[in-house]
This record gives structure tokens, sequence and C-alpha cells, in this order.
């Protein structure tokens, strides 16, 4: 899906909410939603985190069912 905003993030800490239920997933982050699209292609199967380039640190990440 295409970012409904662009937030400057770069260098903290931020919040992440990823909402996957089908083949929706909804993106919010610092409590703003930045996407939200369908892609019935990816509607299951496995969970990874992964970054581009540079420094990128995760912690206290939950994974819950809805």
């Amino acid at each position: 899906a295409e970012p409904k905003v662009k937030i400057d993030a770069a260098g903290k800490w931020n919040t992440y909410e990823i909402s996957a239920k089908g083949p929706r997933l909804i993106v919010t982050l610092n409590g703003t939603k930045t996407a939200d699209g369908e892609d019935k292609k990816h509607a299951g199967g496995p969970i990874a985190l992964q970054y581009g380039a540079g420094t990128v640190k995760f912690r206290n990440v939950q994974i819950r069912r809805l």
C-alpha cells in the first residue's frame, strides 16, 4: 500500500502497530495510520522482521492473535 502520510521517524524509538487479518494489513506509526491495504497473495504465512540499511533495533515485540 502507498503511505498515507510521511513521518520523520529516523534516529529515535518509534512505536509500530501492525494489524494483519486475512488479506488486510494496517500499519500505525506513533499513533498515526500510515498504510492500509489488501493483498490476497499474502493472506497467511510466516512473520518476519527486516530492515533496509543502517542500524535497526527491536524491543518489546509482541505478537497476538486477533
